[in-house]
């Protein structure tokens, strides 16, 4: 019979009982092992045989699998580096998943440590810019034109269908500095919704792009800044959009379409 347990991290995780600079000021006090010595001290501590792999994945931080008497263990490559003590917790952790002292231990480890973890790549992602009433690309490279003087360059897609549900509000579209990549709300795409709406919120989106995050007096970060919001203003469709969004029925269809 298998038993599988895995130790997952992510940054929602709550606090352990060790407090994480207990961990983090900690010296290795041995120095790094290799892979295959790593291996064996984790069999020596925790007795039993064990199949050892280091990985880079950042969602497992560690994972063990107890199969036909052989635990196979895979560790994040921090652990290679790790102090005595640390290296101590993941053999007890190893014998016993359920040792909440090794537990504790660990998890201050790798919130100590989570700097190390890289970011993941961007997913690819294959922009849908032709709808069935507009035409995403065609409406940027309008905006792009009169507004930004071809200035700005970004990938533009409709987002996913949302799921089938009555809603209070709706994100029209959104800007992602990671990608740069702006995304419209599908339900835009209909014959009831002006073109002239449609390039204004692209416009805004493009916006966010051309000036960035500002900090404020306070030290936060503004996304809406004072500049943005003169920018804003200044857009020429920017009181008939605003008008055609606060009327109740336009609004309205928005959030009760089915698309």
């Amino acid at each position: 019979m298998e038993r599988q347990l895995e130790f997952h991290w992510t940054a929602e995780t709550e606090p352990s009982g060790v407090p994480v600079t207990s961990i983090a000021a900690l010296a290795p006090v041995v120095p790094p092992l290799a892979e295959r010595e790593y291996a064996a001290m984790l069999a020596d501590s925790a007795r039993v045989p064990v199949r050892l792999a280091f990985t880079n994945n950042r969602s497992t931080i560690m994972s063990v699998r107890h199969v036909d008497g052989m635990a196979r263990v895979r560790l994040h490559r921090m652990f290679l580096d790790a102090p005595h003590e640390v290296r101590e917790a993941v053999a007890r952790w190893v014998r016993n998943p359920k040792s909440a002292p090794a537990g504790r231990i660990l998890d201050a480890f790798i919130r100590a440590h989570r700097n190390e973890l890289p970011a993941p790549p961007p997913r690819a992602i294959q922009p849908r810019e032709d709808g069935q009433v507009h035409n995403l690309r065609a409406l940027y490279d309008e905006v792009n034109q009169r507004e930004f003087g071809g200035g700005v360059a970004c990938s533009i897609t409709w987002g996913l269908a949302p799921r089938q549900r009555r809603r209070r509000s709706i994100r029209l579209g959104s800007y992602c500095p990671a990608t740069n990549l702006i995304r419209i709300h599908p339900r835009l795409d209909d014959t009831r919704v002006p073109a002239f709406f449609v390039r204004y919120v692209i416009f805004h989106e493009m916006l966010h792009a051309h000036l960035g995050i500002h900090d404020g007096p306070d030290g936060r970060r503004r996304i809406h800044h004072a500049e943005f919001q003169r920018y804003e203003r200044a857009y020429p469709d920017y009181q008939a959009a605003l008008d055609w969004l606060e009327d109740p029925r336009n609004l309205g269809r928005l959030l009760r379409s089915g698309k």
